[in-house]
């Protein structure tokens, strides 16, 4: 028995490297609590983010030593809709209770690619969440006009970063590549490091 949530579900419920062709898994997951599902503050990606921030707070103090102003506005503009992105794909599951309290049994069989299956004893709740409810994700902002907006100040912070002197241009594509190589590291470790659910 896997109690749902306390336990790394990525490896648990979806990876299936480390199954041999024609291998079939059998695990049973149950929901410990009402606690909703969330991504963990804590993971690899939470130290990116601050390396972000570093990077971006010595671009602006940069900007400012070597009096720029346009690479101080591409600054605060590509900062400021980092943090707006961030802000607005902030998501939720919705909320899909049943209320009966005779909840059936919803067993899911997943195939892979190497013929090798695998099978999840759950209930309804449990696998509407884990397996059907990433389609029906709630984002935090719904307005499209507002992603217009956000789509306006990446163009300014384009014109206003190419018309920036070059030595703060050069600090800009380092610390672009820095923060690339950053992403693409947290991305090629292990799965389970960047993606555990609670």
């Amino acid at each position: 028995m896997i109690a749902a949530w306390n336990v790394e579900i990525y490896t648990i419920a979806i990876d299936a490297n480390n199954l041999g062709p024609f291998a079939v898994r059998v695990v049973s997951i149950r929901r410990m609590g009402e606690q909703p599902i969330k991504a963990k503050t804590a993971r690899p990606f939470t130290v990116v983010l601050f390396l972000g921030f570093f990077l971006s707070a010595v671009l602006l103090g940069n900007s400012i030593w070597q009096p720029n102003g346009m690479s101080t506005v591409a600054t605060v503009l590509f900062s400021l809709l980092s943090s707006l992105i961030g802000y607005c794909r902030k998501w939720a599951l919705p909320k899909h209770k049943i209320t009966t309290d005779n909840i059936p049994h919803s067993d899911v069989v997943i195939r892979y690619p190497n013929h090798s299956f695998l099978v999840v004893h759950c209930n309804i709740d449990v696998a509407r969440e884990l397996y059907f409810a990433p389609a029906e994700i709630d984002y935090l902002l719904k307005h499209s006009p507002a992603y217009r907006i956000l789509s306006l100040m990446l163009m300014g912070g384009v014109i206003c970063l190419a018309n920036a002197k070059i030595q703060l241009q050069i600090d800009w594509a380092a610390s672009y590549m820095t923060l690339g190589a950053a992403y693409w590291t947290v991305a090629a470790l292990q799965a389970p490091l960047g993606y555990i659910l609670l």
